[in-house]
């Protein structure tokens, strides 16, 4: 029995992987998203060097 809550555990904590994957693709695709709104977009490389 205490497999099956170690098993139960670690399904959990995979999806909880892979909610916080699924809300950064989210936060990232809407970031994109506004840079294509804007003409000129200028992206820090560092070193003050910008692309």
């Amino acid at each position: 029995m205490e497999n099956s809550y170690e098993l139960l555990d670690f399904l959990y904590s995979q999806l909880e992987d892979i909610q916080d994957k699924i809300l950064e693709y989210e936060l990232i695709k809407s970031f994109i998203n506004e840079l294509k709104k804007q003409e000129d977009t200028y992206i820090n490389l560092g070193g003050l060097i910008f692309v």
